[in-house]
């Protein structure tokens, strides 16, 4: 709506800024059950500062950032994929489809660090060159073959070096600078060619299949234990819908937090006191791990009585 109508409106930014934030706070309140990740939790906060940047801009009356609105819109239906998860048809499908991309992810690193040696690499050898494409210009047979394997748009060639001899390849061949770049760039051009798209690509492609393979076989336990994590996301929601139910889910997140810092505290403190009972003696030593043992007895209840509210595994939904 706000793409086509209403985009210099503050009221209708601002109230879109509120609604993202409260479901920022609501993701950050909700239980660690694992069906809300730290991809989700980014996610919610990137939105939120892009609306923030969308309404101050709006608000002082320039126009809307048409790349933050595009990212939005981007995010936005990504959390509406996250919440397809539970429906019973297309939930194994955005399963599946989801972990693939976790794949792409560790793909994408390995891509970057390829087209960044080519781009090192490239940039030294054709510094201060000034290139002329040739890519449609016909000048022998070998054009013919490039243009039919790869394309025209890796035919460039380099000009203004005829008199000089700066290159190692000029000096042990003979040739003018020029005719040594094209062939040092033909070289690079082919490792670049064979490694990105022919080696990394079959690569991607191998990992989906395993991928695929492997989520299939799982899928459906995958599915049930991604509801299970989900009902109990849902039974610590607030009845109120969001916006209205920002201030309950701001005391959720206030407790969540204060909890997890009691808990980091009690495993310190614990840590500490493993180091101190090996110096006392030992009857005092007996009467500690007593004493201890009645304490981890104690956390151990609670624990038993908060389990629902942790990370559901596949385990516990085969059990």
């Amino acid at each position: 709506y706000t793409t086509h109508y209403s985009t210099s409106s503050a009221t209708m930014w601002g109230a879109i800024l509120l609604w993202s934030f409260s479901n920022a706070v609501q993701t950050l309140a909700s239980p660690a059950t694992g069906f809300y990740t730290y991809i989700t939790t980014l996610d919610d906060l990137a939105i939120v500062a892009a609306h923030v940047s969308i309404f101050y801009q709006v608000y002082h009356g320039n126009d809307v950032p048409r790349d933050l609105d595009a990212l939005t819109m981007v995010l936005h239906f990504g959390n509406i994929l996250k919440g397809i998860i539970v429906n019973a048809k297309l939930g194994p499908w955005v399963i599946m489809v989801m972990t693939m991309m976790g794949d792409i992810q560790q793909f994408l690193v390995l891509l970057v660090f390829f087209l960044f040696t080519f781009y090192c690499s490239y940039h030294a050898l054709f510094r201060d060159v000034t290139g002329v494409y040739v890519g449609e210009k016909w000048s022998s047979a070998t054009t013919l073959l490039i243009n039919a394997i790869w394309g025209p748009q890796v035919i460039w060639e380099s000009e203004g070096r005829e008199d000089s001899s700066s290159l190692f390849l000029s000096w042990i061949s003979g040739m003018a600078d020029s005719s040594a770049l094209d062939v040092m760039g033909g070289i690079v051009t082919l490792i670049a060619v064979f490694t990105v798209p022919i080696l990394l690509l079959n690569l991607l492609i191998a990992m989906m299949a395993s991928s695929y393979q492997e989520v299939s076989t799982n899928v459906d336990s995958e599915y049930k234990r991604s509801f299970a994590s989900c009902v109990l996301v849902a039974r610590e929601l607030p009845f109120l819908p969001m916006p209205f139910s920002l201030p309950v889910d701001l005391g959720r997140c206030i407790l969540k937090w204060t909890a997890g810092c009691k808990e980091w505290h009690l495993a310190k403190s614990r840590g500490r006191r493993s180091e101190t009972l090996e110096e006392l003696e030992p009857d005092t030593l007996a009467k500690q791990q007593l004493v201890v043992s009645q304490i981890l007895s104690l956390w151990e209840a609670r624990s038993s009585i908060e389990r629902f509210k942790e990370i559901v595994t596949v385990e516990q939904v085969e059990r």
